[in-house]
């Protein structure tokens, strides 16, 4: 399996991949955003190999110096076209104390990668999904403890593009989608997050659905032997209107130990290192 792999990094675990293309199958979903994705290669060999060639990958490049790239899978059966666009290279508002050029200029860690869905026989659009992965709590040189200083630049360019594509197209539905690496609940929020409620009327699914806490929890971490921490960082943000079309009640985040939605009280003895990936899958059913 290892041999296969032919750019950059290792090939995940077999098992491992195998549990995540299971996890899709068994949900079947539509669309699927994904995080960290070994670029267009490798999202073309997942689909052919694990997917039963049920579903075509698009990916573009992205800024990441880790390989790490935003990617969307699509079921090959959608009614909808497929238009891709990069934000990789829109400037972020950010500079730090230390930067000895004036005149450097920051971009976002990864991208914006933008889906938009086109109605096949009019070409209209329905609906755009700006698909994220903000900054990580990494400060390997030590200029931006927790990373939070960029990870709010990033968030608050990622409201910038939101709102041009709102105001371009404000008949059509705009979510945002992704890893933010920190809290975002309406009721209890990281500081670099507030333009998202200060700008915007966006919430998070499980926000506008009333999701009890320990049931919105998409990432499981533990450090050294520490205690497991259980934390929301994968979020679906989502305007008054679009909520409208949401499924509640059909609407979890995904168990990979035990298919459908996560119950946490189930981990208390959990290795991470048995899962499939250290982030549980949001599940969201709508009907546009």
């Amino acid at each position: 399996w290892q041999n296969l792999a032919s750019w950059q990094k290792q090939n995940k675990p077999y098992d491992k991949t195998q549990a995540l293309a299971q996890a899709i199958i068994n949900e079947s979903p539509d669309i699927v955003p994904l995080c960290e994705v070994g670029g267009q290669k490798s999202i073309d060999f997942f689909c052919q190999h694990f997917l039963n060639q049920n579903y075509f990958g698009v990916s573009l490049p992205g800024n990441s110096d880790r390989g790490i790239e935003l990617a969307y899978l699509i079921k090959k059966t959608s009614p909808f076209e497929c238009q891709l666009t990069s934000h990789k290279d829109y400037l972020l508002n950010l500079s730090y104390k230390n930067d000895q050029d004036e005149n450097i200029q920051y971009k976002f860690s990864r991208d914006v990668l933008q889906l938009t869905l086109l109605d096949k026989s009019t070409r209209e659009a329905k609906l755009h999904i700006l698909l994220v992965h903000l900054k990580s709590k990494l400060d390997p040189l030590g200029t931006d403890p927790f990373g939070t200083k960029r990870r709010e630049a990033e968030c608050r360019a990622l409201i910038e593009i939101y709102l041009k594509q709102m105001n371009k197209t404000p008949q059509v539905p705009t979510l945002l989608a992704g890893d933010f690496n920190g809290k975002v609940q309406k009721s209890c929020f990281d500081p670099e997050f507030k333009v998202i409620f200060e700008k915007t009327n966006l919430l998070d699914l499980f926000d506008w659905a009333q999701t009890p806490s320990e049931l919105r929890v998409t990432h499981i971490h533990q450090h050294m032997g520490e205690q497991l921490g259980f934390l929301q960082l994968d979020y679906f943000f989502l305007p008054p209107e679009f909520s409208k079309c949401v499924d509640f009640k059909n609407s979890y985040v995904y168990d990979y130990l035990r298919p459908g939605p996560f119950d946490i009280s189930q981990y208390p003895e959990i290795k991470t290192s048995e899962l499939p990936s250290d982030h549980f899958p949001v599940v969201m059913r709508f009907q546009m």
